[in-house]
Formats: structure tokens, C-alpha cells, sequence
């Protein structure tokens, strides 16, 4: 199940006793982490009977802790953090017993075999005290050819914390703003969209720490509008280069090199703006050759994978730059980010490349 469901089952007091939370998005782990432990150990959120092992832990202690009785009554919470258990192996081509070694290194003392591991988690899992709940969680899918995972699935809630897309993106910012009682102005919500883009993994951690960041700001106003907006996001790195990008498509050379300038005098390293241009570019030139081939904003959307707004704006952008433009970009953001790792780059290089875009 999804985040939305899995947190709304939990909300209405519909309870497993084991949960899997699986995926790359952490604040939304979190939540529901924060969700589980309010409604099995109540408000008061009694730390007695809550146990946190952050790596994998051995099979015999998890089972321990697990069957203790809660101290002074009520529940008991065992969580599991960064498990491997559940993980493919590194390496292709393994049977599901080589697969298994995998849960054994963790989770197992010596003299175990993967066979026992089966069983003492199926006995685990099948007869655990009504008082305890266990939960796993992982950043990395799971294995689902394992049989450790086939055994999980028949007892468990598997809840995926994946990273929202597009559309559930513009939702989730929407709901988060609307719990602030605070609103975007249209131009302000896709400029703050449109920033959030250019980063390579779109973090919600990073994006309710700046809506209460916002919050804050503007104390009892309930409207951000642009003016605002930019000024509390000015430090942010994905701010500058996108208004180094909104130049570039103007040809505002000026305005480009100041942004450039402004954003390495704040401490911003050189190698992180130039990864986030070479996917601008990068990013820019796909559009142009799926435009040039016959491809609708549709259909580039789902080549990309990216949302609408942004696409139609990298089309808008594709036609302002030459091919021959974006391939030599390209080549020379490849040659900077080589000579900034040897320590023989210069800013005037960056610059370089920044003008001959505008030209």
C-alpha cells in the first residue's frame, strides 16, 4: 500500500502487529513512524516500551526484546531501522538460498542456516504477543523472490515511501501550505515548483523545512507572493541557478553572471551548480530532438518523466538555443567539472560557457 493508505489505516486504529515501511523518501517514513508510535504507545509515548535497533540486529536478541513483557502494562514497539533483511544481493544471478546469506550475516548467529531463519521468523511473525508490534524500514526495495519476503508478506503491512511525483508533489505542497493556513500566488507556486525541479532528488524533508522557514517570514500574511518568496529562498542553491537557467533562456547575460557570481560568493561549491546546469542542458536538448522528431508535451513528459509545467517550459526553451549551442555546452561543462576536480578550473571558464549561451 501507499503512504496515504497505510497512514490512514493507522489513524483509524487499524493496527498490524508487523510493518514494513520500504522507500527512498524519509520524511515520509518519519511520519508514519511518528503515526505508529502515537497510537501503540499513546500520547504520553512511553520511551519504556519503545526499543530502536538501528542496524539489523541478532534474530535471537530481536525475539528477546520482542517477547519481554511491556514494562508497567500497555504496548510494546520494536523498530528496526536500515534492514537488510528483505534486500536483493549485490550481485545478479543468485538463487533465492545465496539471496538468503544476505538476511543471514545480519540477522543470524553463526550456527544458524538459512532454513532456521525461515523458521524462527515464520513462528515470529505467526505467534507474536498481542502487546507488540514490530516494524522494519529500509530505503531500498525488497526482494520480493525471497523467501523471507514471502513470509513477511503473509503477516505484515508493506507501506512504499517512495518520491511523490508531479502531480502528488503540487498536492502535497499544496496540503502542507493549507495546514499553515498560507497560499502561493500562482507565479510564486511555479516558481517554487520550478526551483524544486532542478534538484536532483526532490527532498520533502528539505521542503517542510522551507514552508515553515515561510511561515515564519511572514508571521500573520497568508499569501506568498514572488517578491517574498524569492527572498526567503535566496539561499538555496536550486534558487540562483534557476534564476541563472530563467536568464539563460532570456539571454541575460548580465543577470546570468551576477546569479553565477552571487552564488559562489555565498559558499555554494562550483561542482554543485554545474551538476544541476549539465541536467538543465542535458534536460533542454532531449526536449529539442523529441520536439524535432514529431513528439507532443505528452509525449515528452513520459520520456522524461517529468511534469507537465516543466516540460512545456524546457520546450519553450529548446527553441532558444541552437543544437550546436547545447552540444558544445554540454562537452564544456564536462571539461569544467574535470578541471575543477584537479584543481585547475577558474571561474572565468564557468563564465565562458555561460556567454556563449547567451549569444
Amino acid at each position: 500500500m501507499n503512504f496515504n493508505v497505510g497512514l490512514k489505516e493507522i489513524e483509524k486504529n487499524n493496527l498490524k502487529h508487523i510493518y514494513f515501511i520500504c522507500g527512498k523518501e524519509k520524511y515520509l517514513s518519519q511520519k508514519l513512524q511518528e503515526a505508529l508510535t502515537k497510537k501503540i504507545l499513546g500520547e504520553e509515548n512511553n520511551d519504556t516500551n519503545l526499543t530502536i535497533f538501528n542496524n539489523d540486529v541478532d534474530l535471537n536478541e530481536l525475539i528477546a526484546t520482542i517477547e519481554t513483557v511491556p514494562f508497567f502494562g500497555g504496548n510494546k514497539l520494536v523498530i528496526v531501522k536500515q534492514t537488510s533483511l528483505f534486500k536483493p544481493a549485490n550481485k545478479k544471478g543468485k538463487n533465492n538460498k545465496k539471496q538468503n546469506k544476505t538476511a543471514e550475516n545480519f540477522l543470524m548467529t553463526s550456527e544458524n542456516t538459512s532454513t532456521n531463519l525461515e523458521t524462527k521468523l515464520e513462528n515470529l511473525f505467526s505467534k507474536i504477543p498481542e502487546d507488540s508490534y514490530l516494524v522494519f524500514i529500509s530505503e531500498d526495495s525488497p526482494d520480493k523472490r525471497l523467501k523471507v519476503y514471502k513470509i513477511l508478506e503473509k503477516h505484515a503491512a508493506i507501506i512504499e515511501v517512495n518520491p511523490l511525483k508531479g502531480w502528488e508533489l503540487k498536492e502535497w505542497i499544496s496540503n502542507r501550505l493549507n495546514n499553515e493556513n498560507l497560499s502561493f500566488t500562482y507565479e510564486a507556486k511555479e516558481y517554487f515548483l520550478l526551483c524544486l525541479t532542478l534538484m536532483p532528488e526532490i527532498s520533502l524533508d528539505l521542503i517542510n523545512n522551507e514552508i515553515e522557514k515561510i511561515s515564519l517570514y511572514v508571521d500573520k500574511q497568508t499569501k506568498i507572493t514572488l517578491p517574498i518568496l524569492k527572498n526567503i529562498l535566496a539561499k538555496l542553491p536550486e534558487t540562483s541557478i534557476f534564476t541563472i537557467v530563467d536568464s539563460l533562456a532570456k539571454k541575460d547575460l548580465k543577470e546570468t553572471l551576477n546569479a553565477l557570481n552571487e552564488q559562489i560568493s555565498t559558499g555554494t561549491h562550483p561542482l554543485q551548480i554545474l551538476a544541476i546546469m549539465a541536467r538543465q542542458v542535458r534536460h533542454i536538448l532531449v526536449t529539442q530532438e523529441l520536439v524535432n522528431s514529431g513528439l507532443d508535451a505528452k509525449e515528452i513528459m513520459k520520456n522524461l518523466k517529468l511534469p507537465e509545467f516543466v516540460v512545456k517550459r524546457l520546450i519553450n526553451e529548446s527553441k532558444i538555443f541552437s543544437k550546436k549551442q547545447l552540444e558544445k555546452a554540454l562537452v564544456d561543462i564536462s571539461a569544467l567539472d574535470h578541471n575543477l576536480k584537479t584543481g585547475s578550473a577558474s571561474l572565468a571558464e564557468f563564465e565562458q560557457i555561460l556567454i556563449e549561451l547567451c549569444s
